[in-house]
């Protein structure tokens, strides 16, 4: 993966890393540069404090997926938002304007 990327694990692969798995794929995310690796969590699941330490320790972030939400949905938004830069940005404003507007 090219530095500063978004590592998302599948549920499969979260559902693999419950145990030193987890702390391999930090560690693998860590050395490739990664920003920050997101990983379905289940309900009132929580992370290792060696994860939490490693993630801390290498600058990245650990982003918990909630089981709802449907990876190819969640990609897609995330994607959206990282290639409409400016010109979304600029939307955004102008509906914020609008509604303050109205208000």
């Amino acid at each position: 993966m090219p530095a500063d990327s978004l590592a998302v694990l599948t549920r499969a692969a979260s559902d693999a890393t419950h145990d030193y798995r987890l702390d391999l794929a930090l560690r693998w995310a860590a050395l490739r540069g990664a920003a920050a690796l997101a990983l379905y969590v289940p309900a009132g699941g929580e992370l290792s404090l060696t994860a939490a330490d490693l993630a801390r320790r290498a600058d990245l972030m650990l982003l918990a997926i909630p089981a709802e939400v449907e990876l190819t949905e969640l990609v897609t938004a995330v994607s959206r938002l990282i290639e409409g830069g400016a010109a979304l940005a600029l939307a955004r404003a102008e509906a914020a304007l609008q509604a303050l507007a109205l208000a």
